[in-house]
């Protein structure tokens, strides 16, 4: 950029070496100026370079410590199922015991209910005895 083209009201009072002056540094400025941007660039790239890694690594190690919560929350719930696995063991135990007394319970109801008809058939008999025989000592008693 050449300031004769820029601005041409600066050209009456500057000499042609001024201009030319004016053009290097101009020249150098911008020349600065783009690496100045580039180094900035690179900069900039591995800043967001380091930001991904670090974020990877947090991402990771969240990942990480994520799958360690799920696979302890994982054991505790398996612990907690094997614990329920032995109380229903022991529960179906119980209650295979509890049916096998109900059977014996039932088993012996049926014995005390057939000793109760057996008894109540004696006891029917012998009132008919005493019956029979009460109606015999009345005949008897009659007739003498």
């Amino acid at each position: 950029m050449s300031l004769e083209k820029d601005n041409k009201k600066f050209i009456c009072g500057l000499t042609e070496d001024s201009v030319m002056i004016y053009d290097a540094v101009q020249s150098t400025l911008n020349k600065k100026l783009q690496e100045d941007t580039e180094f900035i660039q690179e900069l900039r790239d591995e800043v967001i370079d380091i930001l991904d890694e670090s974020m990877q690594t947090l991402n990771d190690n969240c990942k990480e410590q994520l799958k360690d919560q799920i696979d302890e929350f994982i054991q505790m719930q398996e612990q907690k199922i094997k614990e329920l696995d032995n109380k229903m063991k022991i529960m179906e135990k119980t209650i295979f015991k509890i049916t096998q007394i109900n059977e014996k319970l039932l088993k012996k109801q049926d014995k005390i209910d057939k000793f109760k008809d057996c008894i109540l058939s004696i006891i029917g008999i012998s009132f008919d005895l005493i019956v029979i025989s009460g109606v015999i000592w009345l005949i008897t008693k009659l007739f003498s």
